[in-house]
């Protein structure tokens, strides 16, 4: 057996593991098994997914802006159609990276000159979508009286959940002090030392590439503005679709305010490295949810959890779905190409 088969099992096994044991908590509960279908408010569950579609396919948009700023042509159709196809293929990547890379892959492959810019258009994107959740957590959490918490029913969770803030505040004044020193950059590529990175065989040339690329991307400063007025939008509609699903299926919630801290930290959960991502997102938004919870009335938090895995799988198909058409129409292409070169 491979190194790498071994990890994936692992991997599988985790996964799977962190998801049997949220639904065996949730089955313990009588809130699972007294909840019915006349019980959900379908209007609202409706608007989850219109709302999740919607955050997609903002984040489609903003990816399209850091390609753009580099110069390479790019269409909207294109990035919407190749981000619902990367995001189908998370589901069986590790974590975002999977989608990410596929993404990377289908730009580069018609433009096979900047393969680094492209690889590094996904990078910067992915930063600038993270930053911004952070910053919407880390508001959420300076906004919110601390003192509140000590209320809740669950005060091991609730200072557990401040702490993680806490990180995420420390960790997004990093981010952007990090973005400041991208002014820098042409300086940096001045210095001695930098100059002997880029005079390392193979990997030199890259460095200095990546290094060109900041630097185009120091100078379009309106598309970074685009990209971060973007990921606030995605943000808000993902926090709004986890509620909008909270208040389709159960009468006591945190409020909206307190869905922009627990949907930034849960969604970057979604990113550890597991098959899709399935189980650390759930772990999470069911962790956040208990810490919050001021009664027993959170109790189906888990199934809020599972539920908005379903629509993020919902939003997925309409990847596959994309990635089928496209097959077809390349296979269509590649026949065309056969009978004009036989003719």
């Amino acid at each position: 057996m491979s190194k790498k088969f071994a990890i994936l099992i692992c991997k599988t096994v985790l996964s799977v593991g962190i998801l049997g044991y949220l639904f065996h908590s949730a089955r313990s509960t009588e809130q699972f098994h007294d909840l019915s279908a006349e019980d959900l408010s379908w209007g609202w569950l409706g608007m989850a997914i219109v709302l999740c579609i919607t955050a997609h396919v903002v984040s489609y948009l903003r990816w399209r802006v850091m390609v753009r700023a580099l110069g390479i042509p790019f269409n909207i159709y294109d990035a919407v159609r190749i981000g619902f196809i990367g995001s189908f293929f998370n589901l069986f990547a590790f974590g975002v990276v999977g989608g990410d890379s596929l993404r990377a892959f289908y730009v580069a492959r018609q433009i096979k000159h900047r393969v680094p810019e492209v690889i590094a258009s996904v990078l910067a994107d992915r930063m600038i979508g993270l930053l911004t959740m952070f910053s919407f957590a880390s508001a959420a959490f300076l906004l919110t009286d601390i003192a509140h918490f000590g209320k809740t029913a669950n005060p091991q969770k609730t200072q557990a959940m401040i702490t993680a803030c806490r990180f995420i505040v420390t960790a997004t004044f990093v981010g952007y002090s990090g973005l400041i020193a991208l002014l820098f950059i042409p300086r940096l590529t001045q210095t001695k030392g930098f100059k002997q990175l880029t005079a390392m065989p193979k990997l030199g040339p890259i460095i200095d590439r990546l290094a060109q690329v900041l630097i185009v991307y120091q100078k379009r400063k309106r598309a970074l503005g685009s990209c971060f007025l973007l990921s606030a939008v995605m943000v808000v509609c993902f926090a709004s679709s986890i509620f909008s699903i909270a208040l389709a299926i159960n009468e006591s919630h945190p409020s909206l305010a307190q869905h922009f801290i627990i949907t930034p930290i849960s969604m970057t959960a979604n990113a550890i490295p597991l098959p899709g991502g399935i189980g650390g997102m759930e772990l999470a938004l069911d962790f956040l949810y208990q810490a919050f919870a001021s009664s027993s009335g959170n109790q189906r938090a888990i199934i809020i959890a599972f539920t908005f895995r379903f629509v993020l799988l919902m939003t997925s198909a309409i990847g596959a779905v994309a990635w089928f058409f496209h097959r077809k129409r390349e296979g269509n292409k590649n026949r065309e190409t056969l009978e004009s070169e036989k003719e």
